[in-house]
């Protein structure tokens, strides 16, 4: 029997208690069944320590109560979770598997028989070891390692292209040396060869020319003509292959004649603004650059049908700077690169070769209908000067 008018609703809330903490390892090297079990009591301490090989963590607690303490509910917390407080009803152990390494914060509080919660909770910090290849200087290691082989294999793939980029060069300048001294054979032949051949023919045919009758001398006579004429040609290409201005006035004057002579055999407007640039390069340099001054008139010649060419040589602290413009048709620069270099018609590509054993930079800039302008820039080497 009971009276309703003494009844008295409970409201005391029982105060929550950590009792123990269980954990079971499972060591590295030994078979799934085998494990070994570690327990904790009270008092703890501010933050508990587990080792690293843990695999299963019980928390057991309590809330001491006289009135129906199998009534008593709980609700449970791990590290402030989205979803908020759990309820276990009266159930005292929570169970964690597989925790992942760092610090924890496990909260639990409890409520009594007609539903009052205790809003203070008992409170347990742990922190699950990692092992070492989990901690963070393993990790900084490891991608130290990484990026250090990732540099290892970018340098060594960087010295494999510069060494074959060095060897490509130097391929390059041995064949242009050795294309430069095969012409200077070629032009010594046929200047000493040849032309004195035909210069002896001339004065021959004069000598022979003068000692017979007109009838016979005119014949000689023209014959002596187109022999001055073969003189002159061989002369020309004797020249070309060798530019014996180069040694006799030097590399300035050289390119001041050069200019000189294509404007007396063209109705295009030539001009020319030079500095001396005499003994600043190299000689085996000063030809290469000859020849890349050559091989763009050539070619403003061949395929420009300008009215106005300019040539300007001019000398920076630093470099020797040469520049050919024509305002005649131009062509579309999109065809004229691949992978850096000029490959468009066999002249091009010549030059930019020659410029790359100069360590020099080709620069050319045309659109269609609006000129070309061509500009080499060459270090000026320590010693050079």
């Amino acid at each position: 029997m009971m009276d309703p008018a003494i009844f008295r609703a409970n409201r005391i809330a029982p105060l929550a208690r950590i009792e123990d903490i269980v954990y079971n390892l499972h060591p590295r090297g030994t078979a799934g069944s085998e494990r070994v079990t570690g327990r904790l009591q009270p008092p703890f301490r501010d933050n508990v320590e587990l080792p690293a090989a843990c695999r299963g963590i019980e928390i057991h607690y309590t809330a001491p109560s006289f009135a129906s303490p199998q009534k008593v509910r709980f609700q449970t917390l791990l590290d402030a979770e989205d979803l908020g407080w759990s309820e276990v009803d009266n159930r005292r152990v929570a169970y964690f598997d597989e925790l992942r390494p760092g610090r924890h914060v496990f909260r639990v509080r409890a409520a009594n028989d007609d539903g009052v919660w205790n809003e203070s909770s008992a409170t347990l910090a742990f922190t699950v070891l990692p092992f070492f290849w989990q901690t963070g200087w393993f990790r900084g290691l490891g991608l130290v390692a990484i990026c250090g082989a990732a540099l290892a294999w970018v340098y060594r793939l960087k010295t494999s292209l510069d060494r074959r980029h060095a060897a490509q060069e130097n391929i390059t300048r041995q064949l242009i040396l050795s294309q430069e001294n095969e012409r200077h054979r070629v032009a010594s032949e046929l200047h000493d060869g040849l032309g004195q051949n035909l210069l002896l023919m001339k004065n021959r045919l004069r000598m022979l020319a003068e000692k017979v009758t007109p009838e016979i001398s005119k014949p000689l006579l023209e014959i002596s003509a187109f022999t001055s004429q073969a003189i002159a040609e061989v002369r020309s290409i004797s020249h070309a292959l060798r530019p014996s201005a180069l040694e006799q006035v030097g590399l300035t004057k050289a390119i001041e004649w050069m200019v000189d002579q294509i404007a007396q055999t063209s109705t295009a407007k030539y001009s020319s603004e030079l500095e001396n640039i005499d003994g600043v390069l190299k000689p085996d340099m000063e030809i290469n650059l000859y020849r890349i001054a050559q091989e763009a008139l050539n070619n403003v010649i061949k395929h420009s049908q300008a009215t106005e060419v300019i040539v300007q040589v001019g000398r920076e602290p630093e470099a020797v700077v040469v520049s050919v413009y024509d305002n005649g048709r131009g062509f579309e620069m999109k065809s004229t690169h691949r992978n850096g270099n000029i490959h468009t018609g066999i002249g091009l590509y010549n030059m930019a070769e020659r410029a790359k054993v100069l360590g020099g930079r080709l620069e050319i800039r045309s659109n269609a209908g609006s000129g070309t302008r061509l500009t080499l820039h060459v270090p000026i080497q320590e010693g050079s000067a």
